[in-house]
């Protein structure tokens, strides 16, 4: 057991092969363990958020304690460090550990929020969009910090670095010039997470189409239309040019409905007909409690014009709830046939006609 086999005598190539996976077995056991104890205390109490948590650390507790059991383990067993191999593989381990544990805590903490979209209200709309944005910066950042720590690890990547800042002036002016757009993209994208003229699930028109703000990304917003198509806006767009966000300030909405009819027409009728139609379980729904009016707004030769407004609790539903009122009051004419508009003639007598 004494020969000696390349670097290492043939014990202790046994030994490290034994350091090597019996740490991995006992990481493994420890994770069980922790993850059952965590899971057991998390089921006791009333919020599900421990419970994603404990679940969040299966794999990168792994890791990270192979990491430290290999590390303690060939210090235990005297197994030398040949070409600094077993230090590279516990720095590698631990840092895939820390990056896959963070990323994991940054889903949950996704989850958490986007599982809260049921809560009425603008506040929570305006949270959410400053937390997307930030979540895409920290994934980012994240990732880039992360492989630079663990590329930076290996000489070539860090002789190739030093080499690479000697010429960074340049590469800077360079990179200015060719990702200046980009920027511009980047730095709007947070002018709109802080100015917030648009958050996630507002009702907005861009271009005469309605539309729902689905997602906010670094440089685009996408906005679902009515008709589920999906356009891609750059985010330059909200802060550069005019468009309607019907849900910045409050999420009622009123509709309106435009009736012709007649002169003869009982303008007080079409008042109980709305009083009516407000009280039925569906319009209800969507109305929001407080507006209803009826105006003569416009008489002309042949027909009065009439507006009719009711206030939607929110712009989804305000075009269904002016549709339901409109096919009720086409109803309700219909059964009053006199107060449709109506076309009249009269002839006078001006004497004898001469030849």
């Amino acid at each position: 057991m004494s020969v000696q086999w390349g670097p290492l005598m043939v014990w202790q190539w046994l030994a490290a092969a034994g350091v090597f996976f019996g740490s991995a077995a006992i990481a493994l056991l420890l994770q069980w363990v922790v993850l059952k104890v965590g899971g057991r205390l998390a089921r006791r109490t009333p919020s599900e958020w421990d419970d994603h948590l404990v679940l969040s650390v299966k794999g990168p507790l792994g890791l990270i304690a192979w990491a430290l059991l290999l590390n303690a383990s060939a210090v235990v067993a005297n197994i030398p460090d040949v070409g600094g191999y077993k230090n590279l593989l516990v720095r590698s381990l631990t840092i895939i550990g820390v990056v896959w544990f963070a990323l994991r805590v940054l889903k949950l903490v996704t989850v958490w929020v986007g599982g809260r979209d049921a809560e009425p209200g603008g506040r929570y709309r305006s949270i959410r969009t400053q937390f997307e944005f930030t979540r895409r910066l920290l994934e980012f950042g994240i990732w880039l910090i992360g492989s630079a720590i663990f590329l930076l690890q290996f000489d070539v990547v860090r002789n190739v670095g030093v080499s690479l800042l000697a010429s960074a002036g340049i590469g800077a002016v360079v990179l200015g010039l060719a990702a200046q757009k980009s920027f511009a993209s980047l730095f709007a994208g947070i002018q709109l997470s802080i100015t917030q003229p648009i958050r996630i699930g507002d009702a907005v028109v861009i271009e005469k189409e309605y539309g729902t703000v689905a997602e906010i990304r670094f440089t685009y917003v996408v906005v679902r239309t009515w008709d589920n198509r999906r356009l891609i806006v750059p985010i330059a767009y909200f802060l550069d040019k005019t468009f309607e966000n019907w849900s910045l300030a409050e999420s009622t909405m009123l509709s309106t409905v435009i009736l012709k009819v007649d002169f003869t027409a009982d303008v007080d009728a079409f008042r109980e007909e709305i009083a009516r139609l407000l009280c039925d379980e569906k319009v209800k729904a969507m109305w929001d409690g407080k507006t209803s009016t009826v105006h003569v707004t416009d008489a002309d030769d042949k027909t009065v014009t009439l507006r009719l407004l009711v206030g939607a609790c929110d712009p989804d539903r305000a075009f269904d709830l002016r549709c339901l009122i409109r096919e009720g009051l086409i109803r309700f004419l219909a059964s009053h046939p006199q107060w449709l508009p109506r076309a009249r003639s009269e002839f006078l007598a001006s004497g004898p006609i001469l030849e």
